[in-house]
């Protein structure tokens, strides 16, 4: 249909499917120029081929390539020689220019790199990608087209096309022999072996060229040696690769901020690792404060793990939130399915069970996507432990058995220690005690990362429920060790509840019960609170003060059922049922009713934002947002955003006081 078309018609209809951006006004100023005129785009109209309502809308995108690929190498460059000289994005300006040039023009090489730049920074990765190779195509020395190739590599893996960054990254390395640069690509390397290869590889990788570089780029080796050591957590911490990139920081000359948080940081782990938790504490308090600072796209998440390391949950799902903000407005798509973890692993930390369960749901579904092998093994060790949280056996042991079964192959520590919690957590709820020892036995004991010492509630309750109160002291002794490292109310609070677990006397026992309470008032994660409230209500009722006991039982099943912690709510109502109380189940909530992704979209718009808006930050169509939308009005019985906006959307991260 398109070779029976005028010669007019077939012209004017390459220039359209030639400027991919759809503009008529460009269109129609091109083809003055070619002397031809949009009433030309008639018979193909009539042929179905197109349709003209303010742009030129292609039948299908294969009509759009036919047109394209049947015409002539002159008939294109003139096209595209006429789209350069009418439209008014420079961007667009030049990339027509080069799409059509035959031989090195080291000129418009330079007009494409500045334009992918400015596609940088309106977050167009993609587009960027593509116009970092031409430019390096078009250039006439290797040094340029090397850099331009490296260009090109990082915004493919940001917009998370990572096969395409290393195969770019392979054509860049002949050509550059400068450190800084050769250090860029091996980040990106490291970067793909983090991802779906050995994490432990990429942290040498990394180390590797922080020491190659940091004679001539302290600031760049800094960044590259604190990656190396951050990445030993993803492996499962090991103290070697912490040497290893301490020793390489302590050879790079520099009193940048970023150079003074890395000191802090090493000085604080060293502490750690020696024993001396409250320096280390104080060591870390020093790097966030300098860390505050610290803007740049990768050394942004450097705090979060800080916080991590200190076990300061709510900070760190804050520093984590804003982190991810930030990655969402710049489309780093690769640096998202990175962050997303982070924040799930905060969130479970605080047992917020729903907002947990769509972090992750976004996670695996970005990771599958993208083939991130060892990003999804994560998530699926955190999805066991929400799992384990909601009481859902079946699901627990799918996750954490393909977790387990998955980082064996690749080496992702972090994912086991998770899957081992989750599956140490879920044989607790379901009375079986000996067997969850067996699985916290397993979990490497290193002092950081500090989910391990996290763990010593469920170690020292487990251990009393199977008569072995030698073994939950020495792990008492073991927390509060690790405690110091972090003053605030939430770690002490769960250190004074298990002391109070283990105090011998009645008054002792309550003291340290209403301590741990007074700790973990507003704005310490609901869990807690409720989990020490279960605790003193089972000693109460032990002691025989039934109506003292009901008073807190009944807080903590309140909470444990908002957040959907099943097995807990459950354990609280056996324990009230004891005292002579029969607790009804509550209601599920409409808002219960949700999905992970009816719940993230609903969240977003109660915030204020568009179906665009919504769309772009959670990579579905405007389509795909107005479809969940609809059903989420028609659960949560709204008719409005105005109302939705006036639904509590987060119970089971609030959860009562």
């Amino acid at each position: 249909r398109v070779e029976r078309l005028p010669d007019a018609t077939r012209r004017i209809l390459l220039l359209a499917a030639a400027d991919e951006a759809d503009e008529l006004a460009a269109v129609e100023r091109a083809a003055e120029q070619l002397g031809l005129a949009l009433a030309d785009l008639a018979d193909a109209e009539r042929a179905g081929l197109v349709r003209v309502d303010g742009a030129i809308h292609f039948r299908h995108p294969l009509v759009r390539s036919v047109v394209y690929r049947s015409a002539t190498h002159h008939e294109r460059r003139a096209a595209h020689e006429a789209l350069a000289g009418a439209v008014s994005d420079p961007v667009r300006r030049v990339w027509h220019r080069a799409v059509v040039a035959d031989r090195a023009d080291e000129g418009l090489a330079a007009d494409l790199e500045a334009a992918a730049a400015q596609s940088v920074a309106r977050s167009a990765h993609a587009t960027a990608a593509a116009a970092f190779e031409r430019a390096a195509e078009l250039s006439d020395e290797p040094p340029l087209e090397g850099r331009r190739l490296a260009g090109a590599a990082q915004a493919s893996l940001d917009a998370g096309r990572l096969d395409a960054a290393i195969a770019l990254v392979e054509r860049a390395r002949p050509l550059l022999t400068e450190p800084g640069g050769r250090a860029h690509l091996d980040l990106i390397r490291a970067t793909e072996a983090g991802r779906r290869g050995s994490p432990a590889e990429g942290s040498v990788i990394m180390r590797d060229a922080a020491e190659a570089v940091a004679a001539v780029a302290p600031e760049v080796a800094t960044e590259l040696a604190l990656w190396s050591m951050f990445t030993g957590l993803q492996a499962g911490w090991s103290i070697r690769r912490f040497t290893e990139a301490q020793r390489t920081l302590g050879r790079i000359e520099t009193d940048s901020d970023l150079g003074r948080f890395a000191r802090a940081v090493t000085d604080g782990l060293s502490a750690l690792f020696a024993g001396d938790t409250a320096r280390a504490g104080v060591q870390f308090d020093e790097a966030l404060e300098i860390g505050a600072s610290l803007e740049g796209l990768r050394t942004v998440a450097f705090p979060v793990f800080v916080r991590a390391i200190k076990g300061d949950w709510p900070r760190a799902r804050e520093a984590a939130v804003r982190m991810i903000a930030r990655l969402r407005t710049d489309g780093v798509v690769a640096g998202l399915v990175g962050a997303l973890p982070l924040l799930a692993f905060t969130e479970v930390a605080e047992r917020r069970v729903r907002a947990a369960e769509a972090t992750v749901h976004e996670g695996l579904d970005l990771a599958r996507q993208l083939a991130y092998e060892n990003d999804e093994t994560g998530m699926l060790g955190l999805r066991a432990r929400i799992a384990a949280l909601q009481g859902d056996e079946d699901a627990c042991r799918e996750s954490a058995d393909a977790a387990l079964r998955r980082a064996a192959a690749n080496g992702v520590g972090w994912a086991t220690t998770n899957a081992r919690l989750a599956l140490g957590e879920l044989e607790l709820g379901l009375g079986s005690p000996r067997d969850a020892l067996a699985h916290f036995d397993q979990i490497d004991e290193t002092p950081a990362p500090p989910m391990v010492a996290m763990a010593t509630p469920d170690v020292i309750d487990a251990a009393v429920r199977v008569g072995e109160p030698e073994r939950a002291a020495v792990a008492l002794e073991r927390f509060a060790a690790w405690a110091p490292i972090n003053t605030g109310p939430f770690v002490q609070g769960v250190l004074t509840r298990c002391r109070g677990v283990l105090a011998d006397g009645e008054d002792e026992a309550e003291a340290l019960f209403q301590r741990a309470l007074e700790l973990q008032a507003d704005p310490a994660p609901p869990f807690e609170r409720a989990r020490t409230q279960l605790a003193y209500g089972e000693r109460l009722r032990r002691y025989r003060r039934k109506t003292d006991a009901r008073a807190q039982l009944r807080a903590a099943l309140d909470t444990f059922e908002g957040l959907g912690a099943a097995l807990w709510a459950e354990r609280a109502r056996g324990e009230l049922r004891a005292t002579g109380e029969t607790a009804r189940k509550r209601d599920a909530s409409t808002v219960d009713d949700l999905t992970p992704q009816e719940l993230r979209i609903a969240t977003l718009v109660a915030a204020g934002a568009s179906n665009r808006d919504v769309a772009a930050q959670i990579f579905v169509s405007p389509k795909t947002v107005e479809y969940h939308l609809r059903k989420v009005f028609l659960k949560l019985g709204v008719a409005s955003r105005v109302e939705l906006a006036r639904i509590p959307l987060a119970p089971a991260d609030q959860g009562p006081n």
